[in-house]
Order: structure tokens, then C-alpha cells, then sequence
């Protein structure tokens, strides 16, 4: 549900095939995504789904089509969103414990920082099935 106060992330227009006669675009908002299926040929624009989210901000992978979101009132709540060919699926959410809690596998905030940035973490693909 878009707010007055709702914003698209900077860099938060996702363009992709969808397959056949269709495209996908995906819309990173301050409150979620929001993702709509647009049909050129038809000359339509539908809404597929939306994610309610405070959204900070966010990494997209293209060759895998995955969506990491950094959300939560402290930014530390990942979740990955996969941009499959027919539905958008969501992975299990993965919570970063808090600071005192760290193990070194997780990621850890910029010292004085309020929320993971875009800045803060890269999204790479390491392999293609």
C-alpha cells in the first residue's frame, strides 16, 4: 500500500523478461517492491504483487535475478526476493543478530551507521546453473 510518503529507491527501476510477449518491472519502493507484469503488444500494465517492507535499501543481481532488501526499522533484516520467469518467490528472511551477538560470517554495520546501505554489501553471482 503506497503512502504519501513513499518513495522509489534510488536506482529501484527493475526491468526484466518475463518471457514471451512480456516484460517485468519491478519498482523498489522506501515501503517494499512492488512488481507489475507489462505486455507492450496488449499495451497493458498489471500489478502482481507487493511486499509491505520498510525498505532502506536494496541490491539486485541480474544473470540470477535475486532482489536483496535491507527492511526493519534498523535496517538489519535481509530479505531476498528470486525474480523467477512466472513468480516472484521469496527466500527465507535472514535476521542479523544484534551487534553484541555478531559472529563473523554475518554482516556487520558500518560503525555509526543506522541501517545496511547499498554501499555497505555487494550481490555477485558465483556460478550459473
Amino acid at each position: 500500500v503506497a503512502t504519501s510518503d513513499t518513495t522509489i529507491l534510488p536506482g529501484g527501476v527493475i526491468w526484466s523478461d518475463h518471457g514471451g510477449n512480456s516484460q517485468d518491472l519491478t519498482l523498489v519502493t522506501s515501503h517494499g517492491p512492488v512488481m507489475f507484469k507489462v505486455s507492450p503488444a496488449r499495451n497493458q500494465l498489471a500489478k502482481v504483487r507487493s511486499y509491505l517492507h520498510l525498505t532502506h535499501s536494496f541490491w539486485y543481481e541480474p544473470q540470477t535475478r535475486c532482489l536483496l532488501l535491507s527492511t526493519g526499522e534498523s535496517g538489519a533484516d535481509m530479505r531476498a526476493y528470486f525474480l523467477i520467469k512466472k513468480n516472484s518467490s521469496l527466500a527465507p528472511r535472514l535476521e542479523l543478530p544484534p551487534p553484541s551477538k555478531v559472529s563473523k560470517f554475518s554482516i556487520e554495520k558500518v560503525p555509526g551507521s543506522a541501517c545496511v546501505r547499498s554501499s555497505d554489501a555487494s550481490l555477485a553471482c558465483l556460478y550459473s546453473s
